[in-house]
Formats: structure tokens, C-alpha cells, sequence
């Protein structure tokens, strides 16, 4: 208030100013408020901050090399480094002397640190980065530890980077040690592994209430449970929103669906080497007319990429248009994007911009003791022109191959949509389902996999070794029923057992912060 004061007096107005105002503008000045700092704060600073104050304790962190001391090729001086020094010297003989040493400098910071603190002095330094990397101790560390007495190093305290707890005696705080003792109290539980096998955990009736498919179980939820349930707890049940925008291979994949989709849609008829080129005419206009939908490719990038990436995609297309033409197969689509048992179910939205076909009711499943709703999307159901009762089930996979398509190996790996979606084709179109593949549209080979029965007729690209006989082929359904009927209920009473070994494709757990958590 007097500076105030004395700023209105140089300026030769405090006396010609009336009280009121005055009092105004006293009234209006921020005064900081100074007084002893509250018990436990604490103060993140500099070294040369605290040069000239005094605390109880001081944490010295950091001491790394490269941090402290700080990564230093020349001398800091602000006027002549030593560079211009030799230069100087070199042109005009002024010889100068060098520059201190720039360790010199972050020696006096160290001791400016180390000689603030009246009770204790802590030093922290990493091993390793957040990736795993090693980093070398600050060179200072071996100067403090002449001063530390014998077996220093043995009495460290120590972190990994793997421990995502504290331990209940370290812990900083309340909520530090709460975690730390849930923590410990579910790694010391009985139950924790059984037979060398993650235990199974059980959902609450609580949050059963608010679970997608306990009444209506969709068939590429049922295949995702099958293969590790923590998965389908994440994937499908939580149903997590990223911040970012939808990973472009989701976004590609819905794209790509809905323009074949559309192109099947429109042929009115089979696709041969006689109808490829109108195919390859629809396929053009589809892409082109759907292009907005394909809006999260090519995040970021300049319009030109965009338009590459689409254009890239319509080249996988036409390789399948005509993969598929040269087959021999002459089957008629008679659906495309079959949606059965999704009223109300907020899974398997249709596309903007398309108008699919009318919902059909779930289909029972059925294994002679209980039951459950199947629901689901078909990508394509092609008949025989010859005998239209006689169907054969597509479902596009928009990557490569995988080594678990082929119907050796469904029971083993659980693959069990395109099953269940031959089992739902029968009885919803009263119609016998003599085929059914997963067919990939990108990768060196085109070739779909799964069964077909022996003297179907389904093209010449399918493989013998996905040849079954008709009874063979009943017996392979009824047994997949069974199993599906199975593992429903198990999903219905929340049965969660952690299978990181079969969550993905190539063995690795997608999850493995709540997966592995559970083992």
C-alpha cells in the first residue's frame, strides 16, 4: 500500500485525490500473503532455487547421466564459449582463458542440494527407462558413496519396473496403501491358480443386471468368449469408447463390408467371368458413393493419401471380384448382411447409409438339457440355381488368412461363428446349409476355408482337406451346438476364466492388464 502511495505522490495526485477514491483504490490491490508454509508441504524446485533456504528434507532425484549432471559438450558461458575462444585466439593471438569446467558447475548445484536439508538427505536415480532401456547412475554417486558407510548398496531401496503397487510398509498414503493391500490380499488368496490355471472369477448379479448377452448371446460374442472370456469382458461386454478415433483396420473392415455388401446387392445374379466387368462397374460406384463412410482412413494425412488408401482398397476388391469369378461357382446370393435376433441390441448397428434387409428372430440353440437365443449377422448366403435349398455361408474377414479357419480345426480352437451361422441359416430359411467359409479379401491367398460337404459343388478353389460327408458334417454341427450351448451358459452365470494362451491369433494376451492381473 505505501509503493501505491508513493506511485500516486511521484505522479503528483495523492493529495488532489479524494478519500472515497482512495479508499478504492486501496481496496482494489492484490496483496500477497506471506506466512509459514503449512506442516508436510512440499516443494519442487531447481538447485538453484534453494540456494539460500533450509528444509527438513531434501529428495536429490535424477541422478542420472545425462540429467545430473546435465548433457554438456561446451562451456555454458553466455558471451564466449570456447569455440569463440579458439577462434579469437587463433586470429588476433588474444589468448583467453578457458571457460571453467561445466562440471564444475552441476558439482555446486549437487553440494547447493545436499547442504539445504537439517535432517536427512534421500538420492534417487533409474537402472532402467519406462521402456526397459538401461541408464547409467550419475558419475556423483560414486563421490557421495565415499561418504556412505560399507554395504550401502545392499541396503538400497528399490522399485522395479514391474511393481505396480507400493508395498504396504512404503507406501506414501492412504490411497497408496489401500491399493498395496488389495493388492496383496488377492496375490495371497487360496484360490489364486489352481492346477497351474488362472482362477475363475464370478460377475456379481449387480453387474450380470446390465450384461449384454445373457438373454440374446450374438455368435461373434459366443466365439470371442470361447476364445479367452476376460476378452469378451473388455471387448464386448465393457465396450470401452477410445479418445482417439476408431483404429483405422475397424474402420476399413465396416467399410469394406458394406461396399461388397452393396455390390452383391446389386448384381442380380451370380458372380462369373460373364457378369465380372458389371461387378467391377458396382464395385467403382459403391466406393465412390461410400466414401464418406470411410472418413477415419488415413487420420490426418493430406487428402491425396486419403484418397490413395481408398483406392488401394478398391484394388483388394476387384483382386476378389475376380478370385472369386474364375471359381466356377455359379450360386446365386439370396442374402446379403442376413441380421437375425438384434432388435434391441445395440451390437451390429447398421451402417449409415445402407438399408438392410428385415430382422429375423434369434435362433434357439438347443443341446437336449438347456437353451439359448443365438443371435447375428450374415455377410452372404448364395443358392444353388439348380436346387435353391441348398445354400452355402460366407463370412468376409478383411485381413489374411488364419491358420484356424479350416474345419480340422473348430472343435479344438472353439472357431465356431461360421457354425453357428449354418446352424442359423437352416432354421431360419428352412433350407440345408452344405457349406460355410471364412473368406478372406486380403493376403497372398484368396481361397476361402472351412467345410463343405462331399459333392457340393462349390467351386474349384475349395480345398479337399475341408471336404467332409454329409453325416459328418450333422455330427460336426450337433457337436459345435452343444458347445455353444455350453459356453453360454457359462457366460450367463459370469464365469470369467482368464485364457491369455488363446486371446489372440499369434498366442499373446490382448489384455494382459486385467488378464494377467487374474492369474
Amino acid at each position: 500500500m505505501l509503493s501505491a502511495l508513493a506511485e500516486l505522490e511521484q505522479l503528483g495526485e495523492a493529495r488532489a485525490l479524494p478519500a472515497a477514491e482512495l479508499i478504492e483504490l486501496l481496496e482494489g490491490l492484490l496483496v500477497p500473503a506471506h506466512g509459514p508454509a503449512p506442516a508436510g508441504a512440499l516443494l519442487i524446485a531447481e538447485p538453484l532455487s534453494i540456494r539460500a533456504r533450509r528444509f527438513r528434507q531434501v529428495f536429490v532425484t535424477g541422478l542420472c547421466e545425462g540429467e545430473f549432471p546435465a548433457a554438456q559438450t561446451v562451456s555454458r558461458d553466455p558471451f564466449l564459449g570456447d569455440e569463440r575462444r579458439r577462434e579469437l585466439a587463433l586470429a588476433s593471438g588474444l589468448a583467453l582463458p578457458p571457460a571453467g569446467d561445466p562440471l564444475d558447475r552441476e558439482r555446486y548445484l549437487l553440494y547447493a542440494c545436499v547442504s539445504r536439508a537439517t535432517d536427512r538427505v534421500t538420492f534417487s536415480y533409474r537402472s532402467s527407462d519406462e521402456d526397459g532401456n538401461v541408464v547409467i547412475a550419475s558419475p556423483f554417486l560414486e563421490d557421495i558413496a565415499e561418504l556412505f558407510g560399507a554395504g550401502w548398496r545392499e541396503r538400497r531401496r528399490r522399485r522395479l519396473l514391474a511393481d505396480v503397487v507400493w508395498s504396504a510398509g512404503e507406501a506414501p498414503g492412504e490411497w497408496e496403501r489401500a491399493v498395496a493391500a488389495a493388492f496383496a490380499s488377492a496375490a495371497t488368496r487360496s484360490d489364486a491358480i489352481a492346477d497351474g490355471r488362472p482362477a475363475t472369477r464370478t460377475l456379481s448379479e449387480q453387474v450380470l443386471a446390465h450384461a449384454r448377452h445373457r438373454q440374446i448371446v450374438s455368435a461373434g460374442a459366443l466365439e470371442t468368449f470361447a476364445s479367452c472370456p476376460v476378452r469378451w469382458l473388455v471387448e464386448r461386454q465393457l465396450d470401452v469408447k477410445d479418445l482417439e478415433p476408431e483404429a483405422e483396420p475397424r474402420v476399413r473392415g465396416s467399410f469394406i463390408h458394406t461396399v461388397l455388401e452393396r455390390v452383391f446387392a446389386r448384381l442380380d445374379g451370380a458372380l462369373t467371368p460373364h457378369t465380372l466387368p458389371h461387378a467391377e462397374v458396382l464395385l467403382r460406384e459403391e466406393i465412390e458413393a461410400n466414401a464418406a463412410q470411410a472418413r477415419g482412413l488415413a487420420v490426418g494425412q493430406p487428402p491425396e493419401v486419403r484418397a490413395a488408401v481408398v483406392r488401394g482398397i478398391e484394388a483388394h476388391l476387384r483382386r476378389y471380384l475376380r478370385h472369386e469369378a474364375a471359381d466356377g461357382c455359379d450360386w446365386v446370393p439370396l442374402h446379403t448382411e442376413l441380421r437375425f435376433g438384434l432388435d434391441g441390441d445395440g451390437e451390429g448397428a447398421v451402417p449409415e447409409g445402407t438399408v438392410p434387409e428385415v430382422a429375423m428372430p434369434p435362433v434357439a440353440l438347443d443341446d437336449g438339457q438347456d437353451r439359448v437365443l443365438l443371435s447375428g449377422i450374415v455377410d452372404r448366403v448364395d443358392a444353388d440355381p439348380r436346387d435353391p435349398g441348398r445354400v452355402i455361408v460366407r463370412d468376409y474377414k478383411s485381413g489374411a488368412r488364419r491358420e484356424t479357419w479350416p474345419v480340422a480345426r473348430w472343435l479344438s480352437d472353439r472357431q465356431i461363428q461360421v457354425a453357428l451361422y449354418m446352424i442359423a441359416v437352416q432354421r431360419l430359411l428352412g433350407v440345408r446349409v452344405v457349406a460355410g467359409f471364412y473368406q478372406p479379401l486380403a493376403g497372398e491367398d484368396l481361397r476361402g476355408r472351412g467345410v463343405y460337404e462331399s459333392g457340393a459343388g462349390v467351386g474349384g478353389h475349395a480345398l479337399s482337406r475341408d471336404e467332409l460327408s454329409e453325416d459328418d458334417l450333422g455330427e460336426l454341427l450337433d457337436s459345435i451346438e452343444k458347445d455353444a450351448v455350453g459356453l453360454a451358459a457359462i457366460l450367463q452365470r459370469g464365469q470369467l476364466t482368464p485364457c491369455p494362451e488363446t486371446c489372440s491369433a499369434d498366442g499373446s494376451c490382448r489384455h494382459p492388464g486385467i488378464c494377467w492381473a487374474e492369474r
